[in-house]
């Protein structure tokens, strides 16, 4: 069903996309949502963002609802009588204690993990934000980003428009920038709190009252600290507490690198405190450098992997992530990918896609001994998007290693 839908055009992917394969929606609707807060910010536009959280977002779907759906997507009869009956048979009981209630007929909502479900769920909120859409129209950004725009991610709901009243419009029909307190904004006549008041989180990523990422940068820094703290006083042995670093820790830390505004001499600085760490815990002296903690071609090498090393190659799938989005109006809007002067992810993707063309051209080189075909060789040229997207962070790591040795050379002389 979900191929069905996706092959016609039913559903338009830079509204959902939670579900649908082939898309990296968190990614996508946080990158989206963070460049129009930067142009509204730099260029003094307005922008109006409501942010919403559908409470018991699948127990709340009416069945009927779920029917128009499907008679609306033009779902085959014997399709619908097998989705119906599956709905009508499913009964459930719940326990509070040592007493259970009786089998009851789900008779609204559908059922969270089950496979139909999640498109089911979509089919009846694309209806729905489709109807939201139509009571207004709004300008094009700067990044060819349309506005106004409602984007969802499941359960999730990001209304942003130009103006507070477009806003209002939007929020009536799903009932039936600059920082302000002025206006107000309520859905089935609750009043929204606005950011000033409360900072909130979507799809992974703080929004605050500055409309910047200074203050979750700090708290990253703050994080990390307290993190480490916690494995130091684990009372485990010291390697493996640098397990955890490596396992538990840097994973982490990678998504708030890749979401964070954050740039590569703040990593730098959260790395060296990581790094001091590393040196106790391992019970090397503190003039151990970071060389020997991460290489992967001299002589030592530890199963480690460098902070500032993650956060290049994490920017750089987001650049590429972006770029080479199925969804036209991602790839084609522009979406800036900000990490200071000292080091440019744009700049590197677009360096390791020129390394790896060359390669093309130059062919499958022999080393040392080896004989033709010894060696597998993926042409740029020839590669898929999947392939391309692992051969640019490999060719960034390449390029970092390099690097280290540099380094390493420079120390020995």
């Amino acid at each position: 069903m979900t191929k069905y839908m996706v092959d016609n055009s039913y559903i338009d992917t830079s509204m959902l996309k939670g579900g649908i394969a082939g898309f990296s929606g968190c990614v996508e609707h946080t990158s989206v949502r963070s460049q129009l807060i930067h142009e509204a910010k730099t260029r003094k536009k307005n922008l109006a963002v409501v942010w919403l959280d559908l409470a018991n977002a699948y127990g709340s779907v009416p069945h009927k609802l779920i029917e128009m759906a499907m008679d609306h997507y033009h779902i085959p009869d014997h399709i619908k009588k097998i989705v119906q009956k599956y709905f009508g048979g499913i009964q459930l009981r719940l326990t509070v204690d040592i007493k259970t209630t009786a089998w009851q007929k789900l008779e609204k909502g559908v059922v969270t993990g089950c496979t139909i479900s999640s498109i089911l769920f979509i089919m009846s909120m694309n209806i729905i934000m489709k109807a939201a859409e139509r009571e207004t129209r709004g300008p094009k950004t700067d990044s060819g980003i349309f506005l106004p725009a409602t984007r969802g991610f499941m359960d999730d709901l990001t209304v942003t428009t130009s103006f507070h009243i477009q806003a209002r419009w939007i929020l009536l029909a799903l009932e039936e920038g600059q920082k302000t307190t002025k206006f107000q904004l309520k859905i089935q006549g609750d009043e929204i709190p606005t950011i000033v008041d409360n900072p909130i989180k979507c799809i992974g990523k703080w929004f605050d009252d500055t409309l910047k990422d200074n203050t979750n940068v700090k708290t990253v820094q703050t994080q990390v600290s307290e993190w480490l703290k916690k494995v130091d006083k684990s009372g485990l042995p010291g390697k493996f507490k640098a397990w955890i670093y490596q396992h538990g820790l840097l994973p982490r830390l990678t998504w708030l690198l890749m979401i964070y505004e954050m740039t590569a001499t703040t990593v730098e600085a959260i790395e060296r405190k990581i790094n001091s760490h590393l040196r106790r815990w391992l019970g090397v002296p503190p003039s151990f450098t970071a060389i020997g903690l991460y290489s992967k071609s001299l002589q030592l090498q530890l199963p480690l992997t460098s902070t500032l090393e993650e956060y290049k190659v994490s920017k750089s799938r987001l650049v590429m992530t972006l770029r080479d989005s199925n969804d036209n109006k991602i790839s084609k809007a522009g979406i800036q990918t900000r990490t200071g002067r000292k080091w440019s992810s744009r700049t590197a993707v677009d360096q390791a896609d020129i390394i790896l063309h060359h390669k093309d051209i130059v062919g499958n080189t022999c080393t040392g001994r080896q004989g033709l075909g010894m060696t597998h060789f993926q042409q740029w040229s020839k590669a898929t998007p999947k392939e391309k997207s692992s051969m640019v962070p490999s060719d960034i790591r390449k390029v970092e290693e390099e690097q280290r040795r540099t380094k390493a050379v420079e120390l020995s002389r």
